[in-house]
């Protein structure tokens, strides 16, 4: 499957996501393993990908591979969401008040 910054486009990717796609593949890339794992460094949307390029039957079939990990990392990334949510509502508290907002 050979995939284009247009092809993107016209699926509705970010703007910055196909900005980051054309300046690694300007002229559109072959997809292959290697391929993906650079998509992963370059902190490409690979589900928005596989949602919006892949046919229904091997769309669910990706979904069905994939859950089991990503419920593992809801579960393992749990408690430091929820740290990260009660720094982020203390610190906004914090600088209401100091600022007297």
């Amino acid at each position: 499957m050979k995939v284009t910054a247009n092809q993107l486009r016209e699926k509705g990717a970010c703007k910055n996501q196909v900005l980051t796609f054309k300046k690694e593949w300007p002229k559109g890339v072959e997809i292959t393993l290697e391929v993906l794992e650079r998509a992963i460094e370059l902190k490409l949307d690979l589900d928005w990908f596989a949602c919006n390029f892949l046919p229904a039957p091997t769309w669910e079939a990706y979904k069905k591979a994939t859950d089991p990990a990503e419920a593992a990392y809801i579960k393992a990334t749990a408690p430091a969401r929820e740290a990260y949510r009660k720094a982020r509502v203390s610190a906004l508290y914090q600088t209401i008040t100091e600022y007297n907002l």
